[in-house]
């Protein structure tokens, strides 16, 4: 496990290089980025081997909005991508948008996503019942 997530570490860092990102782990299990830095949760002991797939598809989702998504639209035009139906609509557009573009570029990715998706699915569908 200590040799997969050392693996990982280093693939998340150098993916996140492709777009200038800092990496950031954290004690949140709640992967994003802020424009300069990507922010996912920590290793530990309990992480599984799924969770790290997630963290690998996580940060390349999140390079890719770096890298192809303009939010400065949505800012111009006052739309909250976290707290408003239409701005939930748009961040479902864009993460499709972005993932399909990461996806045409890097092989891989869309092998990645496909592994990470279901359990992202299912803690957001935890997150929404709560």
């Amino acid at each position: 496990m200590l040799t997969e997530a050392l693996e990982v570490m280093k693939y998340v860092k150098t993916s996140a290089g492709r777009s200038s990102l800092r990496v950031v782990f954290e004690d949140t299990n709640n992967p994003r980025h802020d424009g300069s830095t990507i922010y996912l949760p920590s290793i530990t002991a309990k992480t599984t081997k799924a969770d790290l797939e997630g963290m690998m598809a996580s940060t390349d989702h999140e390079v890719a909005h770096d890298l192809y998504s303009d939010f400065d639209i949505l800012a111009e035009k006052c739309i909250d991508t976290s707290g408003s139906i239409l701005g939930l609509i748009v961040n479902v557009i864009e993460d499709s948008r972005v993932n399909a573009i990461e996806a045409e570029k890097y092989e891989g990715f869309k092998m990645l996503w496909d592994k990470a998706c279901p359990k992202h699915y299912e803690k957001l569908n935890k997150k929404a019942a709560a």
